[in-house]
């Protein structure tokens, strides 16, 4: 079998295979190189993934109220998918996030004083954990490696980019 040295000592195998062919391969290659990394990344939604795993269980897959915890509920899960028709046209972005949120709400228990859970909390709780737990009163935010909250770093800042992905996507599924 013939070799081709391509200059840097490696030696490829091209005899008996048709130019067409191995140009049609080296085009495949360098598309799968290329696009393939950009595809992954354009298709994985943190906000969805985040809505799936802390409120799809009552909101629903499709956020529309019917999730599996909806017969154990006291109040039915609100359709999300209708806030902003609900608000005349408008998405109510500043009131979704304080709900969501939940501490700036007198809280006297595990879920406050309402029904749905106080994400900020256990967002915060998820993100102290996940940062090694150094949270206390003289170092509210935790690990805060490289400088701090303005590089996207703490506790809070966590919290923060949860909710605002949370958001996002509940503004993205509303209904027309």
């Amino acid at each position: 079998m013939e070799t081709i040295d391509v200059g840097n000592g490696c030696r490829h195998h091209w005899k008996g295979i048709p130019m067409k062919q191995q140009r049609c391969a080296l085009f495949a290659l360098v598309f799968f190189i290329v696009h393939i990394p950009s595809i992954a990344e354009s298709s994985y939604d943190m906000g969805k993934a985040i809505y799936l795993e802390n409120c799809a269980s009552c909101h629903g897959m499709m956020g529309q109220g019917d999730g599996p915890l909806r017969p154990f509920l006291t109040k039915p899960p609100s359709d999300l998918t209708l806030l902003t028709k609900r608000n005349q046209g408008i998405f109510p972005h500043q009131r979704l996030w304080e709900s969501i949120d939940g501490r700036g709400i007198g809280d006297s228990g595990p879920h406050g004083s309402r029904d749905m859970p106080i994400w900020g909390r256990e967002f915060r709780a998820q993100s102290a954990r996940e940062s090694g737990g150094c949270i206390s009163d003289a170092n509210p935010y935790g690990v805060i490696p490289y400088g701090g909250l303005h590089r996207g770093h703490g506790v809070e800042w966590r919290v923060h980019q949860k909710i605002s992905l949370l958001v996002d996507y509940i503004a993205r599924i509303q209904s027309q």
